[in-house]
């Protein structure tokens, strides 16, 4: 995990991107707050960093985005602060990109849907910058 005090540790990629899933089809299932997070509902799931762990912070609203449709350009824009973050070295990368930077991307048929959940889990959650 990252040394910044509100950083978040994807524990279960799988997992997290199954939940993703369905709050995509149900906001209503989707945590409200960060309380929610810290609940034993998503302890095996996500780490929050300690400054989530402040009670001013637990009862902050989540911000959920949604991409726009196929055929739109969409941009995340990092926020200024995070591009002052200094990268680890060796960048981390979640182990399951491994199957497919094993030369040919052979991800078993049986797999191709647990891979995308994974990918939905690192893409919606971390914070590439």
């Amino acid at each position: 995990m990252a040394d910044n005090e509100f950083s978040m540790e994807i524990l279960d990629y799988l997992a997290l991107g199954g939940k993703i899933r369905e709050w995509s089809e149900n906001r209503d299932n989707a945590p409200k707050t960060i309380a929610d997070l810290l609940t034993a509902e998503y302890s095996g799931i996500v780490r929050l960093g300690v400054g989530f762990q402040k009670p001013a912070k637990q009862a902050e609203e989540i911000v959920y985005f949604e991409a726009p449709p196929t055929g739109t350009i969409s941009i995340v824009i990092p926020n200024k602060d995070d591009l002052q973050i200094v990268p680890e070295k060796p960048y981390p990368m979640p182990n399951f990109y491994d199957v497919v930077y094993q030369g040919s991307p052979n991800i078993p048929d049986t797999e191709v849907d647990n891979f995308r959940s994974r990918r939905i889990a690192d893409y919606a959650l971390r914070k590439c910058v």
